[in-house]
C-alpha cells in the first residue's frame, strides 16, 4: 500500500509491506531514496546486500539493478526525482551487509 505526493520534480510515496514480501528486481530510471520508518527492509543490488532498519536510509542510483524485500512488516518513505544526481549514499550509520 502506498500513498503518493507527486510534482514535476519529485515523487514521494509512503510504503507499507507485509512480512515475506519480495519485489521483483528492477532497474529504476531515477535515483530512489528510501527511509525506513518501522521494521527492516532488505535491499539487494548486483554487488551488495543491505539491511536497512528503522531510522536508516539508502539511496539507489538510477540504472542500478535493485530488489527490495521485507522479512517482517515494514513502513517507509520512498522519493524519486529526475533532477537528482546519480550517486549512492548510505545515511546515518554503516548498514549491515548481508553476504
Amino acid at each position: 500500500m502506498a500513498k503518493h505526493i507527486k510534482s514535476s520534480t519529485l515523487s514521494i510515496a509512503k510504503m507499507q509491506s507485509p512480512g515475506g514480501w519480495i519485489e521483483p528486481g528492477q532497474i529504476p530510471k531515477f535515483d530512489e531514496y528510501t527511509v525506513v520508518l518501522r521494521g527492516l527492509l532488505k535491499v539487494d543490488t548486483k554487488n551488495e546486500s543491505f539491511e536497512v532498519r528503522k531510522g536508516e536510509a539508502i539511496i539507489i542510483s538510477s540504472g542500478e539493478w535493485v530488489r527490495y524485500s521485507s522479512p517482517g512488516n515494514v513502513q517507509g518513505l520512498m522519493a524519486v526525482s529526475p533532477r537528482m544526481v546519480k550517486w549512492r549514499y548510505i545515511w546515518r550509520k554503516q548498514l549491515k551487509k548481508r553476504g
